[in-house]
């Protein structure tokens, strides 16, 4: 055994034609230079030694347990940094594969073989001083990418969409859809579905093959669409009430009784069982439950003031209607109007 590859030392009481290593001895070996000598005798004589080629001692792998650690979008390139696991010596010996020096292979990655367009296996070398150099690969899983252009979009046309539902402006058969928080994917619905403000849809590419082999290509990650009050529709079958409470005007009417004056809002709106009028009352800017005890009150949408009770000579009094068909979550339009209420 030599450590710079000329002056050599026998190994002691190795003297027959086979050299076994056993892990304890092989350790005081790795990294040196290794030849036989071959002596003949004869009658006593020693003839002269014969030594063979000289060969380097290191670990040899006896398999490696590597994995990809991530997923690779389609077009990106195979990342060696992301391959974990352990390399087994010939001794049944683990080593992390930290210890180890990855390098792409040269020949893959001057034909673009390192760049990732479905799932596979992916070749490197593994380099470390005690072991002779290893090449073996990991399998990699593709994603599909969800480009920004390919997200489709809601309508807001929402006067010719059915009340309480919505509609997408296109539909892609490459997509597919969840409506129940990306629990559950389906094919995109062709024409309306049932939606109201606020709620999420998940949209995603769909996958391609059979999943964890070559050539698989795993669906892209979702993304988050939120339906708003300009897609969900407003046509109501039968007659344009759309265009009908469009049309509608608010106006604040007073009137006095026993010391109290009361603001009745008037409207034109139509009469329709589908509509709901949600009234908010302002006072001087404030919302009226600040006023509460302070000579306000509301007596089925009217407002009512007591003279008695008021604390200033005026009030600005601000009245906001919010008009929705079918459900609070189908607002048509804000009416508002508004007037003073001096005390004298």
């Amino acid at each position: 055994i030599s450590d710079d590859g000329e002056t050599f030392t026998d190994i002691a009481g190795e003297t027959g034609k086979k050299l076994t290593f056993t892990e304890s001895s092989i350790k005081n070996c790795i990294g040196k230079t290794l030849r036989a000598k071959i002596t003949q005798t004869y009658e006593g004589n020693v003839q002269e030694s014969i030594a063979s080629t000289t060969c380097p001692v290191f670990y040899k792998v006896l398999r490696s347990e590597l994995y990809y650690d991530g997923i690779c979008k389609l077009g990106s390139k195979f990342d060696v940094s992301k391959v974990e696991g352990k390399i087994v010596d010939t001794f049944d010996s683990s080593h992390d594969i930290s210890t180890f020096t990855i390098y792409e292979i040269s020949e893959i990655d001057e034909n673009n073989g390192y760049l990732v367009n479905s799932s596979g296996y992916f070749a490197f070398s593994c380099e470390n001083l005690n072991f002779y150099d290893y090449t073996t690969a990991v399998f990699v899983i593709a994603q599909e990418n969800l480009e920004e252009s390919e997200i489709p979009s809601l309508s807001t046309d929402i006067a010719s969409i059915t009340v309480g539902m919505a509609e997408f402006v296109t539909i892609s058969k490459n997509l597919e859809v969840s409506f129940d928080g990306g629990a559950n994917y389906e094919e995109f619905p062709e024409g309306e579905f049932t939606a109201s403000e606020g709620d999420l849809i998940y949209v995603r590419k769909k996958a391609f093959g059979t999943p964890n082999s070559e050539g698989y290509i795993r669906e892209s990650e979702p993304v988050e669409i939120t339906v708003k009050n300009e897609n969900v529709g407003k046509k109501v079958s039968g007659y344009s009430l759309i265009e009908k409470v469009i049309n509608s005007e608010l106006t604040l009417t007073q009137s006095v009784k026993y010391g109290k004056v009361y603001v009745t809002p008037k409207t034109n709106i139509p009469d329709a069982d589908s509509l709901i009028c949600k009234y908010k009352w302002f006072i001087d800017g404030t919302a009226l439950s600040d006023y509460a005890g302070e000579g306000f009150s509301l007596e089925d949408d009217v407002l009512v003031a007591d003279k008695e009770k008021l604390g200033t000579d005026s009030y600005q009094i601000y009245c906001e209607l919010d008009l929705y068909i079918d459900s609070d979550m189908n607002k048509i339009i804000t009416l508002s109007d508004q007037t003073s209420i001096v005390k004298s």
